[in-house]
């Protein structure tokens, strides 16, 4: 993290998940942390035991209203952050799934970070306080990919998005496009802010 940071900054939301590597003894995790500047921050961490824990970080993106929360679901070999900020607005970013289980290869993964989330919307009038994501269907016979992301905001609504993906596998690469997004906003779904859900 910067060392120059204000005495008001702080991490409003962090989230992890393993990340599936080809070491089976060499567990490391993905950490998705969003602070009151706007920043989104990734580390990648290192569980293997009898040697010093190995840490790689990387600065994903900045923007002008603070990151409130933050979920990640594992999509294939991919994983989806779903941010939420002080705006309403909701981002999914289309993060990697696996891994090597050399340091090496560590930071290389993080070099090879998406620039810019694969969509966005808008899910609340005022800031999305609590998200909470799952994949609902996998068809192994198809590619499509349908996620469910609930949230509640300072607006005393619950949004329900269904987000479809799409996954293109050949030999020479493997990626997701996004087929579409429905939202529907419950209304007054409380006499006060939202401040969580989980499905």
């Amino acid at each position: 993290l910067p060392q120059t940071l204000s005495m008001d900054h702080r991490m409003n939301a962090v989230k992890a998940m393993p990340l599936v590597s080809d070491d089976a003894n060499d567990k490391k995790h993905l950490v998705l942390a969003g602070d009151s500047d706007g920043s989104l921050h990734l580390f990648i961490i290192s569980e293997k035991l009898g040697q010093q824990r190995y840490t790689s970080s990387h600065m994903l993106s900045t923007s002008s209203r603070p990151i409130l929360c933050i979920d990640l679901v594992r999509v294939s070999n991919s994983l989806l952050g779903i941010v939420g900020n002080s705006a309403g607005d909701i981002f999914i970013w289309k993060l990697p799934g696996t891994i090597s289980s050399s340091d090496e290869d560590a930071r290389a993964f993080c070099d090879h970070l998406p620039t810019a989330p694969i969509s966005n919307y808008k899910a609340h009038q005022m800031g999305t306080n609590c998200i909470s994501a799952t994949a609902v269907t996998e068809n192994k016979n198809s590619h499509e990919h349908d996620i469910l992301i609930c949230s509640g905001g300072d607006d005393q609504s619950i949004a329900i998005c269904l987000v479809r993906m799409e996954s293109n596998v050949s030999k020479e690469k493997s990626f997701f496009s996004l087929e579409g997004i429905q939202t529907t906003i419950i209304e007054g779904a409380s006499s006060s802010a939202l401040k969580g859900v989980k499905l």
